[in-house]
């Protein structure tokens, strides 16, 4: 009977008012790279739904050059109930503003030690021990690592688990090559890797849009792929 009425007479729920009782905006904000990746796209799709699921909302809030305190404060204006970042580029103001304002906070791919937050990811430094293991499993010899943004996490700890398992292995330290999350990094990269005087013969780059961009580099060179480097 009261359904029947409130269809009648076209009301709908009013989420901000419902808020104002519950004290919960039932929103969470997405902080992400704006940098071009489709795993940050997927990623962002898989919460939403699942979010709306659970019937909260989303406020996704893009990461424009590298401010991520900017993304906060906004995603704060909206009072939100919590926060998933997505980004390799953590600061401690970031973790004091969502503290200050009580909001829940996840981090993606990332850990930050002592302070209340959720974490979801991937051990790094096993799959760069992991992928040491596999190039010389199949006889390569000298390894090049070609690394993401300078101060990523996920990128360091990948080359630490790299670099560790290449010297068990009785190989000289790899090559190093400072880079960034792109593509465009990934063809400047391969420049390096081709007037580099160890000349390696296996690459493992930090993420997958930057080996994109290393392979197009070297084949433009001529090279061949995995003949001449894997």
């Amino acid at each position: 009977m009261v359904m029947d009425a409130a269809a009648k007479l076209g009301y709908t729920p009013n989420a901000i008012a419902r808020s104002l009782i519950s004290n919960r905006s039932g929103l969470v904000a997405i902080a992400l790279d704006s940098e071009s990746n489709p795993m940050y796209d997927l990623q962002s799709r898989t919460l939403a739904l699942e979010i709306q699921k659970r019937g909260g909302q989303v406020v996704l809030c893009p990461i424009d050059k590298d401010d991520l305190d900017l993304a906060i404060s906004r995603a704060i204006e909206y009072q939100v109930d919590g926060l998933i970042i997505a980004t390799s580029r953590l600061t401690s103001r970031a973790f004091a503003q969502c503290e200050k304002f009580g909001v829940h906070l996840s981090l993606i791919n990332r850990y930050v030690e002592n302070i209340n937050a959720n974490s979801a990811g991937i051990d790094n430094q096993l799959a760069g021990k992991q992928a040491a293991d596999y190039l010389t499993e199949k006889g390569y010899k000298q390894l090049a690592f070609i690394s993401g943004d300078a101060g990523s996490m996920t990128s360091e700890e990948r080359w630490i688990g790299f670099s560790t398992r290449v010297k068990e292995l009785g190989l000289s330290t790899p090559i190093f090559i400072q880079s960034k999350y792109n593509f465009e990094a990934g063809l400047n990269a391969a420049s390096e890797v081709l007037d580099h005087p160890a000349k390696p013969d296996a690459i493992f780059c930090a993420n997958d849009i930057l080996a994109m961009g290393v392979m197009d580099g070297l084949r433009k060179s001529g090279a061949q792929i995995p003949s001449d480097y894997a």
